[in-house]
């Protein structure tokens, strides 16, 4: 089920591409399904304590589009919405 999951999460993130907020936090859910997809694979086929280069292990690959994600949230909070604010005040 997890590539229909992807399939329509990328199609609802091409609806609301001309939306920011919709498309920050439709992009951020898509990370965050990756994410808990390459969690769940390294548990089901067993590489999750596997270290498989650098110290990283199945497991911990989760991590980076968790963070791309939160990246995401970040630059809509605190960047687009204050430079948003602040050209409106003008």
């Amino acid at each position: 089920m997890v590539f229909p999951t992807l399939f329509i999460a990328v199609v609802i993130c091409l609806q609301n591409k001309k939306q920011m907020a919709e498309l920050c936090h439709n992009l951020a859910v898509l990370f965050w399904i990756i994410a808990n997809s390459i969690w769940m694979f390294s548990e089901f086929f067993k590489f999750d304590t596997t270290i498989l280069f650098a110290g990283v292990t199945g497991k911990s690959l989760a991590i980076f589009p968790f963070v791309i994600g939160i990246l995401i949230l970040t630059y809509y909070y605190g960047y687009f919405l204050y430079f948003r604010k602040q050209i409106i005040k003008q």
